[in-house]
């Protein structure tokens, strides 16, 4: 597991989703192996995917080790776990990104 309260003390990026709601309990008629959800239950609260997950390398920012590491965050509202590696704005991020190294 990842020890979120010490910075990685190297360049950091963070990319994740925002403004998703999210399932966080599904209900079966039966075996959940065998048939589908009767109901999907959400989040309440900011109706951002797990915001705190997302966003939990904000906190580097301010520690002073991230002062001799680039460090940049970016949301990309609505743009799902597995959308990451499609969406064409996270993409071009990543292009830009790995630009500051070539």
């Amino acid at each position: 597991t990842m020890d979120r309260s010490r910075h990685p003390e190297v360049d950091t990026f963070c990319l994740y989703g925002s403004n998703i709601s999210t399932s966080f309990s599904f209900r079966f008629s039966g075996d959940a192996m065998s048939s589908d959800p009767v109901e999907t239950l959400f989040m309440e609260g900011d109706d951002n995917q797990e915001i705190f997950d997302n966003s939990f390398c904000n906190v580097w920012a301010s520690e002073k080790e991230s002062q001799q590491f680039y460090f940049e965050a970016k949301a990309f509202p609505n743009v799902h776990h597995m959308d990451m590696i499609s969406d064409s704005a996270v993409l071009e991020e990543i292009h830009r990104i790995i630009q500051r190294y070539i």
